[in-house]
């Protein structure tokens, strides 16, 4: 027990250190061609440590955590890497624990700036299709959640697509009917809702 507390101490103080280093304030209201477009700025380094630490908090389901990190790192993140297959993962990554903490609107929005950014960079380097796969997914269960079942529908599909073409392994065969079966709902809730 007392390691655990130590280590949860140790990852709330670095939790607490990044966010104040990182000092950015935090505004959904942005240019999207900052993202996607542009070039790097050599002299911001990217906040791996924030998007690493991150995907731990989540995976421990500590999605509040999570978010407050990535956020707080963001800027830092788009100036260092704009319309990277780095920055679209750590937007994946900011979608998901927005969705996680049912934060839907937040999380469609940055995912719509992931998926634009990994979609554009797919036809070069298939390096990110279970990223790409991912934002997808999220996407469609986030408008799925919404009641935008149209736009849910049109996602799982382009989930599905992705991840029946990535590379043995990339994707598991039983995420692909999870998908399946969810596009299905959504397609019946389409045809029903008013």
């Amino acid at each position: 027990m007392a390691k655990s507390g130590k280590f949860c101490a140790a990852v709330f103080s670095l939790a607490m250190l990044l966010s104040a280093q990182a000092g950015y304030a935090i505004d959904h209201n942005f240019n999207e061609r900052d993202y996607i477009l542009g070039n790097p700025d050599a002299s911001v380094r990217f906040p791996q440590e924030a998007f690493d630490l991150a995907g731990q908090l989540k995976s421990q389901r500590k999605f509040s955590d999570a978010e407050g990190i990535l956020l707080d790192h963001l800027n830092q993140a788009r100036k260092a890497a704009p319309g990277t297959d780095k920055l679209g993962q750590y937007m994946v990554r900011l979608n998901n624990v927005l969705f996680d903490g049912g934060k839907d609107d937040l999380a469609i929005k940055y995912g719509e700036i992931a998926s634009k950014i990994l979609n554009k960079n797919f036809y070069r380097s298939k390096d990110s299709i279970g990223w790409l796969v991912n934002i997808e997914s999220y996407l469609a269960m986030g408008y799925n959640r919404k009641h935008r079942y149209k736009e849910a529908v049109q996602k799982y599909t382009d989930a599905i697509k992705l991840a029946e073409a990535a590379p043995s392994g990339k994707v598991s065969s039983s995420w692909i009917d999870t998908l399946k079966h969810q596009r299905k709902d959504a397609e019946k809730n389409a045809a029903s809702w008013h």
